[in-house]
């Protein structure tokens, strides 16, 4: 006899399983192709598109029963439904928004298939920000979102430091698979090997220097896979030696996704996915992937952005045929300061490269 799931007082074979999640999973690729359409687009009529197969999505979490998950996807909707009725205005954060509230419901009906039962606090959550996006008045919408994926997602919005858990280390499976993926990035022709070594150093070395702002141990996870998304980049695009197109800057800018998501999957590493995410971030506000300024910007992205800008200045790269001095690396991070970088983390990130290079005398010039 084939076991059955009950679900709502609906009994789901394997077979009707099986095919919930096959369409399940043919319903999220055509959302997220609607969303790579909408975010090259920002047009209204491909936020239609992502409506539509959004609710082919609930139709059929309604057949099988899980109106747990049904009522989800129905609040999400509602946002959607304001933005094609230009109540609140489209950001590329909306994509975000229906992008991981796609992922969570997903985790959410495998769990609740799998085990009869699922996760309260992530559906009451995900419900709760999901109704501050509805409610929301037009001129906060924007502000409400970021909050609201702090908060589904796991990222931090602001640039207050994460307290440490000082039982938090490290651990031995994770820093072998972190340090495992910074060698393979090492290993593509845009960087070089020994690279992530000398970005660790560095940002350990600067972190000292400024009292600590972030945990060392989830600022050691961050440096290690800040640039994993850089391997699912098209290598045309990587060394690709005039300008960028838009849709080309486009995909570039996604890599700090990967990383963070990794880190946010892997439990634990909440503080090192959200200095992942923001380490493009400007304190200018002109950065990305959420144009945050100044202190909103975590203080661990604020030294990896500076460190990730020295370390590439340094380096071959396929678009240069040499590697720059480290006096113009630092003049390039200086004439950034107060704009793209931090101003008093520039003050002490001098200070850091005095100490490790400048200072460093050959034993034949010692007296």
């Amino acid at each position: 006899m084939n076991a059955v799931v009950i679900l709502d007082e609906l009994e789901l074979t394997p077979s009707l399983i099986a095919d919930f999640f096959e369409c399940m999973e043919e319903n999220l690729l055509s959302i997220q192709d609607s969303l790579l359409a909408l975010e090259r687009s920002q047009s209204l009529d491909d936020v239609n598109g992502v409506f539509r197969h959004l609710h082919s999505f609930k139709g059929n979490c309604a057949m099988i029963g899980a109106q747990s998950v049904v009522d989800i996807l129905h609040r999400l909707e509602e946002v959607l439904d304001r933005i094609r009725k230009c109540e609140i205005p489209l950001s590329d954060r909306v994509s975000d928004l229906v992008s991981v509230t796609c992922s969570q419901t997903e985790y959410l009906l495998r769990t609740l298939i799998a085990d009869g039962v699922t996760d309260d606090n992530k559906l009451i959550t995900l419900a709760d920000q999901l109704d501050l996006l509805v409610l929301a008045p037009a001129p906060c919408f924007v502000e409400t979102l970021e909050c609201a994926l702090s908060r589904i997602g796991g990222q931090a919005v602001t640039g207050a430091p994460v307290k440490p858990n000082p039982a938090l280390t490290l651990k031995p499976d994770h820093r072998a698979l972190f340090q495992t993926l910074a060698e393979k990035i090492d290993g593509l022709s845009i960087y070089r090997r020994e690279r992530s070594r000398e970005e660790l150093a560095l940002a350990l070395a600067l972190n000292d220097m400024l009292d600590k702002p972030a945990s060392p141990q989830q600022l050691e996870a961050a440096v290690l896979v800040h640039d994993l998304g850089m391997g699912f980049v098209p290598q045309t695009i990587l060394e690709k030696t005039t300008g960028l197109t838009n849709h080309e800057t486009k995909l570039l800018q996604e890599h700090v996704k990967l990383g963070s998501q990794l880190l946010i999957n892997l439990g634990g590493w909440d503080e090192a996915s959200t200095i992942v995410l923001q380490h493009h971030e400007r304190v200018d506000g002109q950065g990305y992937p959420g144009g945050l300024k100044a202190e909103q910007i975590h203080p661990g992205a604020r030294i990896l952005a500076i460190v990730d800008t020295f370390c590439s200045i340094t380096s071959e790269r396929a678009d240069r045929s040499y590697k720059r001095s480290l006096l113009s690396a630092v003049s390039e991070v200086n004439a950034n300061s107060g704009s793209q970088f931090d101003a008093g983390y520039v003050e002490a990130f001098n200070s850091v490269v005095r100490q490790q290079f400048v200072s460093r005398k050959s034993p034949e010039a010692q007296i």
